[in-house]
């Protein structure tokens, strides 16, 4: 195994290093003794991005709302969020998608929940007049 003398990482015997993309020499380097001054960019790119204020909103409100039958609010701040995200880049993605699932959930119970409402009005008071002219 040959070690990378410009960021210590274990590579594989080869021409350049897979990790910094320096020439690796054929002979084996001896592993330094400090670790190397900085991590991978790609690694404080991904610990450094912050998660969608609104993702996290949609996801709260929707839960919060479809109790009181105001899903659709959780829906829109979702697909605010999906938008946001894709501009933006941000994380929270997962969170805008499950505040929309759950408010369009929640107007769906909804709907039905006013449907049969409005048909077991329908079908009482259609009985009383039908009873009625008995």
């Amino acid at each position: 195994m040959a070690y990378c003398a410009s960021c210590g990482t274990q590579g594989d015997d080869g021409t350049f290093c897979t990790n910094c993309g320096s020439s690796i020499s054929a002979s084996p380097v001896s592993m330094p003794t400090a670790a190397p001054a900085a991590a991978p960019q790609n690694w404080n790119a991904l610990q450094n991005q912050k998660t969608n204020g609104v993702a996290i909103a949609a996801l709260v409100v929707s839960i919060a709302a479809s109790l009181l039958y105001l899903g659709w609010v959780g829906a829109i701040f979702g697909h605010v969020a999906l938008s946001q995200i894709k501009r933006t880049g941000e994380k929270g993605r997962g969170m805008a998608i499950a505040g929309i699932v759950i408010g369009y959930s929640a107007l769906a119970l909804t709907v039905i929940v006013i449907g049969v409402i409005a048909l077991g009005t329908a079908v009482t008071g259609s009985f009383y007049t039908v009873s009625s002219t008995l």
